[in-house]
């Protein structure tokens, strides 16, 4: 079992740095989380988890803010969405 949790470990560690700069890679992330929160036999987070957590929390943000500014009357900086047939 430790092997399988080494490999999980360097696996979401190499998640973890690649930026989610789309919905579909910010969808796919977030299917990531309640799978990790499955298997997390302790109370508290390890880092590895806790890092991914926080990376993707900063990439929703980044990727939201443009949308944000624009609800609240800030300047549009809205991001182009490609539709899945263009």
């Amino acid at each position: 079992m430790k092997y399988w949790s080494d490999k999980c470990e360097v696996a979401l560690e190499k998640v973890t740095s690649l930026p989610a700069n789309s919905a579909e890679a910010i969808s796919a992330t977030a299917r990531l989380i309640p799978v990790m929160l499955k298997f997390q036999h302790h109370h508290e987070l390890a880092e590895p988890h806790r890092a991914f957590i926080q990376s993707f929390a900063a990439d929703v943000k980044r990727f939201l803010v443009p949308y944000l500014r624009d609800e609240v009357g800030g300047k549009s900086n809205k991001p182009q969405v490609k539709s899945a047939g263009a």
